[in-house]
């Protein structure tokens, strides 16, 4: 996928400092991370600029290490999985449904299959209906 700059924006700039958002339509973190991507604000960015970047697939911060070869180094993601896949994996617990009400699914999205297995996963720990 190319980079579109209507999905990039500065959030805060202080000291030659710049901390950035950039919001995918299409393209996943291993897309929007790889060299290169931001090729079209290459004159814009510095070395040591973060960037939040919210993906398809979740959402990360990244930190520009290479100005000239626009490379990234993530500093942290979040990617989340199926609730079934979750709950397969991990203890039943509160705290691991409120995580797991963090993905867009959930709270953008509104998926009906993914809210409803999350709200099984309450039941069943509370004993609801």
């Amino acid at each position: 996928m190319a980079f579109m700059n209507k999905n990039m924006s500065v959030i805060a700039y202080a000291n030659g400092f710049t901390w950035w958002h950039y919001v995918s339509e299409n393209e996943t973190i291993a897309d929007i991370t790889a060299d290169n991507f931001f090729n079209n604000v290459k004159t814009l960015i510095n070395n040591g600029d973060i960037i939040i970047i919210n993906a398809t697939d979740g959402t990360c911060q990244a930190v520009f290490i290479n100005k000239d070869n626009i490379k990234l180094f993530i500093m942290g993601s979040a990617k989340y999985e199926t609730v079934q896949k979750e709950t397969e994996t991990k203890e039943l617990s509160e705290d691991n449904l409120c995580d797991l009400m963090k993905d867009p699914k959930y709270w953008r999205d509104n998926d009906s299959e993914y809210v409803k297995k999350i709200q099984a996963g309450f039941n069943k720990l509370y004993g609801g209906q």
